[in-house]
């Protein structure tokens, strides 16, 4: 499921990634939880839209899969806005991640 994540936001896929999460998911950011389907849509759409921009830096700064776990963390650079986050997952279905700095804030 890591590498469908990860291939969906690379193809701009917002159906498949937002596929990979269930109404009782949940993204921590510093402004607020995104809870279920209809917020995490609205969060990725934003961010499709901010790293679709031209000069994006994207860097896995470190990925651990064992089973249906996942961590890692990365950082991007886009023209308006420096993003970092560090997902811990148990699996997508039941995602609980957190977003340290999150573009347009």
């Amino acid at each position: 499921m890591f590498n469908h994540h990860l291939a969906c936001f690379g193809e701009g896929d917002l159906d498949g990634i937002v596929s990979d999460y269930t109404e009782d998911s949940i993204i921590f950011t510093p402004n607020g939880n995104m809870k279920g389907l209809d917020q995490i849509r609205g969060l990725f759409t934003a961010f499709l839209e901010e790293f679709g921009k031209e000069g994006v830096t994207f860097e896995m700064t470190c990925t651990s899969v064992e089973g249906e776990y996942a961590f890692m963390t990365w950082t991007a650079e886009t023209p308006d806005n420096s993003c970092e986050m560090v997902p811990i997952l148990s699996s997508f279905k039941t995602a609980r991640s957190w977003l340290s700095r999150m573009p347009g804030r």
